[in-house]
């Protein structure tokens, strides 16, 4: 709803976008509904493109604070996210609101341990059979000689 409490659809904002007519309120561009694990927020602003724009993010619709305010580009960068569902939104200075986006972070698999690296492994191991296959004994008569462990 937008301050005059007058509802205005995904849809129509759409439309409207598409018709070229300019519009008063921010679109939401990206991330889609339902997108996974989005770094930024993107939205269009016919009417009054250099803001400034305020930025509202939460993990529920009553749960939106507001998490940028005073921005002059059509973005914004997110710092890395909990996995969650997300719902966000922008406000123009007009106090007009997009309508409401939603995205989804997902946890990211473990990443798997590097696999060791064969040669290496095979070239230390060569090295420490070489080094321990001969000992130096010293035989009765004092002198030294390689005999095999």
């Amino acid at each position: 709803m937008n301050g005059n409490g007058k509802a205005r659809s995904a849809l129509a904002m759409a439309l409207l976008a598409m018709s070229g007519a300019a519009s008063a309120v921010p679109i939401l561009v990206a991330p889609l509904n339902f997108s996974l694990n989005q770094s930024a927020l993107l939205w269009t602003a016919d009417r009054d493109p250099d803001g400034p724009f305020s930025v509202y993010l939460g993990t529920s619709l009553a749960s939106q604070t507001l998490i940028a305010s005073q921005l002059t580009t059509l973005s914004y960068s997110l710092s890395p996210l909990a996995p969650a569902n997300y719902f966000w939104q922008v406000v123009n200075r007009f106090d007009e609101r997009s309508s409401i986006g939603s995205f989804s972070v997902q946890a990211l698999p473990p990443t798997p341990a590097p696999a060791p690296n064969p040669t290496l492994l095979m070239a230390v191991g060569l090295v420490g059979l070489t080094a321990s296959r001969w000992l130096w004994r010293r035989g009765p008569s004092g002198h030294g000689r390689p005999t095999p462990p």
